[in-house]
């Protein structure tokens, strides 16, 4: 075998194993937004819930000073209106539960160090069990959750909070 054919077989290699790893990296890529939108979505149903909750109370408040006693109707309209919301949240957590097992269950199958040698997992926030301090250059702690997540993000990973 001469030189250019051994090149040609390493450069075809290179080339199989940048393909691997572009369409992983796409399939994580599509999987983080598919999360953050499920967080954002309970992010926004929660404060639905807190308007409805606001309303609520504003008619239970009227009534029990007996300035308005006909609001049973509002006050069984909100009740179900945040009962869906509630029900909206379960359903979002049980889809971002079954995103992560089956990336859980990826991750087991999948390993780039076969092939590689070397961890490549793109790590969007430190694994649980890696210690990172909090003033690591890398990551921003989560004001609400204390999550830590990459500095380039704008959305906690854990809550879905705006960091």
């Amino acid at each position: 075998m001469d030189f250019l054919e051994s090149l040609s077989q390493i450069l075809e290699q290179v080339g199989d194993t940048m393909t691997d790893i572009s369409s992983k990296f796409a399939k994580g890529s599509e999987e983080f937004v598919q999360v953050t939108k499920i967080k954002m979505k309970i992010s926004k149903t929660k404060d639905e819930i807190e308007y409805y909750l606001r309303d609520l109370g504003n008619i239970y408040y009227k009534q029990v000073k007996a300035i308005e006693n006909d609001n049973g109707e509002d006050v069984v309209s909100l009740i179900e209106k945040i009962d869906a919301c509630y029900e909206e949240i379960d359903k979002l957590k049980i889809e971002l539960d079954f995103i992560n097992k089956i990336r859980r269950d990826e991750e087991l199958q999948f390993s780039l160090e076969d092939s590689l040698g070397t961890d490549t997992r793109d790590e969007i926030s430190p694994p649980e069990t890696e210690f990172v301090p909090k003033d690591s250059g890398d990551f921003i702690e989560c004001p609400e959750c204390g999550h830590l997540n990459s500095k380039e993000l704008a959305i906690c990973t854990s809550c879905g909070a705006e960091i």
